[in-house]
């Protein structure tokens, strides 16, 4: 039987104030090797450039976004780390993308 490994992704969307950041919290008390990475530490250093009304924003946050997936999640040296986003995406096109986004970053790590 063929094995895979666990992609060491978990991904948290939900609405703000809905306890996201407090479940990743808790997670990362069960072993210190988890990595919480906040929808603010993708959205702030991106906003710090461009308001979210610039035309460039988007692209911006995934160029961010990516550049964050393929450091924390596929890299070979931290993928060992369990690595809890937490988000706020939309049914909507642009966050079933997000979704996506990660789902293929779980995928690629392995």
């Amino acid at each position: 039987m063929a094995t895979t490994k666990a992609a060491p992704l978990v991904w948290i969307n939900g609405f703000p104030g809905s306890g996201k950041l407090t479940v990743a919290m808790a997670i990362s008390t069960l072993h210190k090797a988890v990595i919480v990475l906040d929808n603010h530490k993708l959205i702030d250093p991106v906003e710090a450039q461009f308001p979210r009304t610039h035309p460039c924003y988007q692209h911006e946050r995934q160029s961010y976004r990516q550049a964050v997936l393929e450091k924390y999640v596929c890299d070979t040296a931290t993928n060992s780390r369990l690595v809890v986003f937490t988000d706020f995406q939309s049914n909507n096109d642009l966050g079933r993308n997000v979704a996506s986004e990660y789902r293929d970053a779980a995928y690629r790590a392995g």
